[in-house]
């Protein structure tokens, strides 16, 4: 039982554990590129963070999946557990789908899709070069969904207050590195350059730092919903104190 408890701070060690050794691998390669004159080819196929296709892109999709399965299954359970769906369910549900889309957007690129295809579009912003015209596209579509749950975001707070801010941590962390970091690298900062490979590592290891993150935070709550009742969880009314669960 004490295992099974520690699950998942294990998971996340491990993932930590293996992100930091995508960053030295990128690093390694950097430097032998460096002292050869030229890159080993298959070496930068293989674990440039910049890259596609490649060991990073997929750890980073299969990641985003697991959160994505992880509320599927809570969704599932609370859903076949309570008798009928409800609010907080179908936020569950909501946050399932929303993963397993950023699995699928890692994997193949659909924000960099959406860029080319709304690129002829003048009155939507952009950074340098046309880059970045998924950021507010994307943005739009997540406040959109942000407004509609926010009231079963208030009964999960009200629930789990501790999880729900190491979630929003780890959703903070991947919107530095996914948004904030490549801002910057659009328009300050010279592709190429070392500081272009530093921004590059930034970005990557807090998208994959803040994934593991909300998997944590996604596996802690899938094991405190089997502490709690769960149709008292579709059942909370805002204003009706119960004890939380961190």
């Amino acid at each position: 039982m004490e295992n099974r408890g520690n699950a998942p701070a294990q998971i996340f060690f491990l993932l930590l554990l293996f992100e930091v050794l995508l960053v030295a691998a990128h690093w390694g390669d950097r430097a032998l590129g460096w002292y050869l004159g030229d890159p080993v080819w298959i070496i930068r196929r293989l674990v440039d963070l910049n890259g596609e296709m490649n060991i990073p892109t997929w750890f980073s999709s299969l990641q985003l999946a697991a959160i994505g399965g992880v509320f599927g299954y809570i969704w599932y359970r609370h859903r076949r557990l309570a008798g009928s769906e409800g609010p907080v369910t179908n936020l569950f549900l909501l946050a399932g789908l929303g993963f397993l889309f950023l699995s699928l957007d890692e994997s193949a690129g659909v924000h960099e899709s959406v860029s080319i295809a709304f690129e002829k579009t003048t009155w939507l912003p952009r950074f340098s070069g046309d880059h970045g015209l998924w950021i507010p596209i994307y943005g739009v579509l997540g406040i959109t969904a942000l407004v509609i749950a926010w009231r079963q975001i208030r009964i999960i707070r009200a629930l789990f207050p501790r999880l729900l801010t190491l979630f929003s941590a780890g959703v903070a962390i991947v919107l530095a590195g996914a948004v904030g970091v490549e801002i910057i690298t659009y328009e300050f900062i010279e592709p190429g350059s070392m500081n272009y490979a530093l921004a590059v590592s930034l970005e990557e290891f807090c998208e994959m730092f803040g994934a593991s993150v909300i998997l944590y935070s996604a596996l802690r709550l899938q094991g405190a919903l089997e502490r709690v009742p769960l149709p008292s969880v579709a059942d909370t009314r805002l204003g009706v104190r119960q004890p939380s669960v961190s």
